[in-house]
């Protein structure tokens, strides 16, 4: 339910206005990692936020978690405004928010045992359990980790990666959170243990009402997992709407170009050099460069988002209404 097709009365679990992050290199030069972008996350509702490496993805995400600062705009979870905070208040708002990592292996500190991992996380409960131990037994095997008790006196090292993965996701979900977010959770995975992780994500939305933000740079598991998608390129956000509606047709050619990339059935990529040029960097649209579509005024001018047409909105001159040339 994004905020083409939510009501008026909904209110995001989590929402980011306008956030920018620049980041100043050894040289001098400055990189606009994430260029003024709102995003919103609804109750029960999986986003998925895709685009290739450097796109602004991680940053995003670390701004949403709180652990990046932007320069300008707000955090919004549950209706309050993150970065106004105290240190203090910040640590127990935080906690309705938890995070997946893309590496599980530096995800934990080696020295702690899955129990104690786990028994840190229940703590963060407003209601607290009794008995621990039990509990996070309990949440291993919801993972898929069983018998849950075989792996309590086990550290992560001793895991294999598929297992560490569910420990992250079993320590996320052992908050009882309301919203999770999955940086790349399935990189490095094979396809059988990525279909296990999909699932096993869904079956625990179902269960607990979760909101998960998903990062990811395959553009084919959004199509299938997500209920909207959120397209970056070069920091902005340049297409997002429903997933089926965005993917099944996509208004952007950055999202044309993710799409044809994904391999066909038989393996191969669809042919793409109709979809791509290189031409100089212009000042206006961040996909100048690379666009088969650009004219003139996507040298010089930054497109707008044009209004939200069935269920979804492009960053695009070329959208119905706006006029390129």
């Amino acid at each position: 339910m994004g905020p083409a097709m939510a009501s008026q009365s909904s209110t995001p679990v989590l929402k980011l206005e306008q956030v920018r992050r620049t980041f100043v290199l050894r040289d001098g030069a400055r990189v606009e990692a994430v260029k003024p972008t709102d995003l919103a996350v609804y109750e029960g509702e999986i986003v998925a936020l895709v685009g290739e490496s450097g796109s602004g993805k991680s940053t995003l995400a670390n701004i949403a978690l709180a652990l990046e600062r932007p320069d300008t705009g707000r955090v919004v979870l549950g209706g309050r405004d993150l970065l106004s905070l105290s240190p203090r208040e910040l640590r127990l708002a935080r906690t309705a928010m938890q995070p997946v990592f893309q590496d599980s292996t530096a995800a934990f500190n080696p020295r702690k045992s899955v129990l104690r991992i786990l028994e840190e996380a229940i703590a963060c409960r407003k209601t607290p359990v009794a008995e621990g131990r039990g509990e996070a037994a309990r949440i291993l095997e919801q993972v898929g980790l069983t018998p849950g008790v075989s792996f309590l006196d086990r550290f992560h090292h001793e895991l294999s990666g598929g297992q560490r993965q569910r420990l992250g996701i079993a320590r996320a979900v052992a908050a009882r959170p309301r919203l999770i977010i999955a940086d790349e959770p399935l990189s490095g995975a094979d396809v059988s243990i990525r279909g296990q992780i999909l699932n096993l994500l869904l079956d625990l939305r179902r269960e607990y009402g979760l909101s998960i933000l998903f990062i990811t740079h395959d553009i084919s598991i959004a199509e299938v997992f997500a209920d909207r998608v959120v397209v970056m390129y070069r920091g902005a956000v340049v297409e997002e709407g429903a997933a089926f509606r965005v993917l099944a047709c996509p208004a952007h050619p950055y999202t044309r170009l993710l799409k044809a990339a994904v391999p066909s059935i038989d393996g191969d990529a669809l042919a793409i050099d109709n979809l791509l040029v290189a031409r100089g960097e212009g000042t206006g649209c961040a996909f100048y460069a690379r666009c088969v579509s650009a004219r003139d005024r996507c040298a010089t001018e930054v497109p707008p988002f044009g209004a939200w047409r069935d269920a979804r909105r492009s960053r695009c001159f070329l959208e119905e209404g706006q006029t390129v040339g």
